[in-house]
Formats: structure tokens, sequence, C-alpha cells
């Protein structure tokens, strides 16, 4: 109530469940999604002589407003997975020695700050959720720093992701205390009420003015957010019955009149398309859902509901960069730590309240870097012909150099000097690169921490836990903050003395469970 304008609260009955006596909705009809501003996007103009020599990232044919009778379109920026990665991340061009970044909340602003130029009142930022807990920045700032760059973007909602359920009820609740914006989840359930409201800034569902057009946003998060929760909330569970949503969206097309509903969600899908391309930049249509194939909850999830239930989904959680159609529907899933973004674009019929799916595009997925691989348009390894496109530039998109926005910059310089000294702090040298593996193909860097363990403590094995450890170290010297950002959520190291048939039986538990093949030093498993 602080940011936006109350218009009225309606309180709707819906769907008898068959675990529960009956669920209410509370709705939330807001005034606006974007004005007034609490900054104005500056004025971008074309690009300057001396940028003509940039990379343009994109060269194809891209939306651009349209008003004309039976049309009206509006864009939507997502993100997702950003888990506290606020800061550029810092590389090196293995064949030129170029150095360049990857991500960084600076860079995303640069890109709201040109779409937000071309679309006005038409654009709408949405994240799908697990904002903290990655970046190092996010740890020591209990994952304010980004929740401060979601204020001053004015983002819209975002969905709840599993990471937000990592510590208690009362953390979780502090963490959504620092938001000016709403996390909207519509798949939750309070035991006690059994109503859709759990904690306050939660709402489970929306309605945003985003120009001329109502949009209705519901959230769905995956039901892995509390059954894998180690703190537990035995007063709060998700539920993958897709009547409630069902029932939402039918509720805002009837009873609002909404123009579009937009899904937050924290759940994903893969392409089963494996020899496709995922961070090659472009405009993808319907046609784009025979292109990846894809699998997943998400898949399944959109299969369970009727196919006028959403009408685009900002989604996340399994940290591949998707940028397909599913079920006919737009859906956009990001990289892990904010390396990538996406734009929805959609075309909607004013009058008759309704999207114009044929017409839906996806922009995506844009790469967040500091400089691109002149062939390959992106700052990533992954199929890139070194020898031949390695060659590293400047670029633009949409015709506007790409740049840390120094208003953004300006917002986290506190956060920035602290990294910076420990920048400057050189931890260790690496002749090699440790890459971080995953499950049982390649461990490497989870054994050799096993094995500093087992010589540290004097034990006769040790044993560290799947996904502790969250980042590759590159050859090279490594500095203190790259250390730190190899362990996110910090740990305890435990040593005891146990027999030799516990320590079998507790092996075979480990290796047998969801995440198998646990990183051992003294043994072979």
């Amino acid at each position: 109530t602080a940011i936006f304008n109350l218009k009225k609260i309606i309180t709707y009955k819906i769907i008898k469940m068959k675990f529960f006596t009956t669920i209410f909705f509370s709705v939330l009809v807001l005034t606006t999604s974007l004005g007034p501003h609490r900054f104005q996007p500056k004025l971008i103009h074309n690009l300057r002589p001396e940028d003509k020599n940039l990379v343009d990232i994109s060269p194809y044919q891209y939306p651009r407003p349209i008003e004309i009778p039976g049309k009206y379109n509006i864009a939507i920026f997502g993100t997702s997975d950003i888990h506290g990665a606020a800061l550029p991340m810092d590389f090196e061009n293995p064949v030129t020695k170029q150095a360049f970044t990857r991500g960084g909340v600076e860079y995303i602003g640069k890109y709201i700050d040109i779409l937000r130029h071309e679309w006005k009142d038409r654009f709408i930022y949405l994240d799908g959720g697990d904002f903290q807990q990655g970046g190092y920045e996010s740890k020591i700032t209990d994952g304010k720093v980004v929740t401060d760059f979601f204020n001053y973007q004015n983002l819209a909602a975002s969905a709840m992701g599993n990471h937000q359920f990592e510590d208690s009820e009362q953390v979780l609740q502090k963490r959504m205390s620092y938001a000016k914006y709403p996390f909207v989840l519509t798949n939750g359930i309070n035991k006690e009420t059994y109503s859709n409201y759990m904690y306050k800034g939660q709402v489970p569902m929306l309605v945003k003015k985003v120009g001329k057009a109502l949009v209705g946003i519901l959230g769905y998060t995956t039901k892995e957010s509390t059954d894998r929760s180690a703190k537990g909330y035995p007063n709060f569970t998700v539920t993958k019955e897709p009547s409630l949503l069902i029932g939402a969206s039918h509720f805002l097309r009837e009873e609002i009149h909404v123009d579009a509903v937009v899904l937050v969600a924290h759940c994903g899908y893969f392409c089963g398309n494996k020899e496709l391309d995922l961070e090659k930049l472009g405009m993808y249509g319907p046609d784009s859902e025979q292109l990846c194939q894809p699998t997943g909850e998400m898949v399944d999830f959109l299969n369970s509901v009727p196919k006028d239930t959403f009408d685009a989904v900002v989604g996340g959680h399994e940290h591949t960069p998707n940028h397909f159609f599913v079920n006919g529907i737009p859906v956009v899933t990001p990289s892990k730590s904010g390396i990538d973004v996406n734009v929805i674009y959609l075309t909607l019929d004013l009058k008759n309240h309704k999207v114009l799916k044929e017409e839906s595009l996806i922009e995506g997925p844009i790469p967040i870097c500091s400089k691109v691989f002149k062939g390959a348009k992106k700052c990533t390894f992954e199929n890139v012909d070194m020898e031949k496109e390695g060659e590293m530039q400047d670029f633009s998109f949409h015709h506007v150099k790409v740049e840390k926005d120094p208003k953004v910059t300006e917002v986290q310089k506190e956060i920035i000097a602290t990294m910076d000294e420990l920048k400057r702090d050189i931890v260790f040298e690496t002749d090699s690169d440790i890459p971080q593996g995953e499950g049982h193909i390649n461990m490497f860097m989870g054994d050799v921490y096993a094995d500093g363990m087992r010589e540290e403590t004097g034990s006769d094995f040790a044993v560290i836990n799947l996904r502790g450890f969250r980042a590759a170290m590159p050859a090279g010297k490594i500095n203190n903050l790259q250390f730190k950002n190899l362990f996110p959520y910090g740990g305890v190291i435990w040593k005891a003395e146990i027999s030799g048939e516990d320590f079998i039986k507790m092996m075979k538990i480990i290796q047998e469970g969801p995440k198998q093949y646990f990183s051992i030093s003294g043994c072979n498993a």
C-alpha cells in the first residue's frame, strides 16, 4: 500500500477441493503498474559515430509499440534465479586474454532502460523467484542487494522461489519486508485458515494496468519449495492441484475482464532437442515449440490446465536458458546468476479482452555481458569456435550501446566498494580450470575440497554434500570474492568417530538419495 493505489478488494469464493472445504481468493486491483516512477528513464539517442563498430546483437526485426483497430501490444521483461549475484562476475578470454564480465544488475538495468524508453507505460517487469542465496553480496546483505535493485526498477511482481524457504518463516518474512513489490503465490495453502494468504507481502493474484491493457498476474512455485525445506513449514504447503490456478484465471477473465493472464512461476522445463543452441539470441514464435521439444515440470503443469488459462509465463528454477513456446504459450526461463534475460511481446485485442496468441513473440536469451564474442554474439563459451569467433567487442541492443547503467551503479555503490576490496585479496592460484561438474559426471571440484577437508581435520575420510558449492574456478589467481562465492550457503564442518560398518551404511544412504554421488576423499564409491 506504500507504493500502489488500492482501488478495491474483492473476495471471491471459487472451488471445492477434495482436500479442503473451500478456498478464498482476495484480489488486489491496482490502478497502475509504472507511474509515477521513482525515476525517469533518460532519453536514449541513436548510436554515436564512434559507436558504429559495435557488434549488433539484435540485427533482426523486433516488435515496436502499435495501436491499430483490434491490436495493442505490450512488452514483458523477465528475470529469474539471480541468486544474489548482483555484481558482474570477472572472466578472461582464454584465446585473446581480454577481460570481460558476465551478469550484474548494472547491465540488466541498461536493458530495462532501453526497453522502457521504447515501450513507455506498455512495459512491465516480472521475476520468476530465487533472487537470494548464491552471490556473496547477497549473503552479507541478507538478500537486500537484489531487492534494492528490484525496488529501484519498480518490479511489478515476483514469484516465490524454493530458496526463499531455506530458512525459517521468521527469516522469510523479514526478507519479504524489504520488498516494495508483491510476491504472487496462488498454489500455496495456509493449512490453518485454508486460504491463499500466508505472509505479509504475498498475494494470491494481482491486476496491473500496463498502458491501456489490464493484466492479471498469478503465481506458481514448484512443490520442491516446501518438500525439500530444511527448516520445515508446518502450517504451509504447496499443491500441484491445478484447480486453484484454473479458478483464479477464470475469475480474472470473467469478473475483472483482464486482457491477459500472465503466470510468474518458479518452475521450469528442458528442451528434448539436444542439438539446439539454447544461447542463440533471436525472435521466437509459436513454431519454436517443435524446435525445442519441451519436457519437465512446467510442461506437465501446462498440459494439466485448459489452453486459455495463461497467455504467458515468466518461469525459472532449472537454470536453463529457454525461450520457447509450451502448449502454445510463450514460456521463458533464464540461466542462473542473471547472465541472460528475456522479453515476451503480447498483442492484445482490447475490445474482446483477449491475446492474439498467433502473434505472441519471445526475444531472448539476451546476454548480460560487458563484451560479446564478435561472431557468436554472446559471452559464454558453449558452441563458440574460439579461433574463428573468439575476439570480443563492445555491442549494441536495439541500436543502443550496452554498458553499465550509472544510476544502478549509484544505488549499489556501497556493496561494490566492499566487493572490490575482496577482489584485491588473492587467496590461491590454480594452473588449470576447476569445473563445478554435475551429478556423477564430473565432481573434480568437490573432490578437491573434500581432500582439503580431510587433510585439514586429520580425518580418514571426508564427504561434502552435492551442490554445497556453486561456482567453477578458472585457471589463474583466485581472489577472496571468488572463493567466498564457492560456498554461498555457509555450512559447518563436522568431525566424528564412527565404526566402519556405520560409515559404509552412511555412504549407501547418501548415494541412494535423489541427488546422488557426493564428493568424497579417502575412499571410492
